[in-house]
């Protein structure tokens, strides 16, 4: 009796220390996404680099860099790096991190952070897209360009 007891407070210690480390990213909807973005684009990533750890009080915030191109830009002005939450080796879900491949392609609706910079992580909005699914491209762009053209009706200006 009492180890069925120790298992079950183990068990609920375990369920807790999972949910206090897992990753929750609110979901959002692509309308509120657009209108809060500095900059909307489909980008490639041409390489990735530069695994750092930073000590940041009791946790380590691992981060890398990818050089990106823009092959559509939607809204704001191009730039030539993101900044990633994670390692370009691995990625640990449970922390937010991502991780991108070279090659790959993404639709990206993102802000500065206070340093100027773009940074992603798991939860930012950033769609992997596929090369071949210019219908879902499409889609986006049309999305865009509605939204563009009646910021009024938002309530943006």
């Amino acid at each position: 009796m009492l180890s069925q007891m120790r298992i079950k407070i183990l068990l609920i210690l375990f369920f807790i220390s999972v949910k206090i480390s897992a990753c929750s990213c609110a979901t959002a909807v692509i309308a509120q996404d657009y209108f809060d973005s500095d900059v909307v684009g489909l980008i490639t990533i041409e390489s990735t680099y530069g695994n750092e750890i930073k000590k940041e009080k009791i946790f380590g915030a691992r981060t890398y860099r990818a050089k990106i191109s823009f092959d559509k830009l939607y809204k704001g002005q191009k730039f030539e790096e993101l900044k990633i939450i994670g390692n370009s080796e691995n990625s640990n879900s449970a922390s937010c991190e991502k991780q991108v491949e070279v090659g790959e392609k993404y639709l990206i609706l993102l802000y500065k952070n206070e340093n100027g910079e773009y940074v992603v992580s798991l939860c930012s909005s950033m769609l992997q897209i596929s090369t071949s699914d210019f219908n879902k491209i499409d889609n986006y762009s049309k999305q865009f360009d509605y939204l563009e053209k009646n910021k009024s009706l938002f309530g943006k200006f």
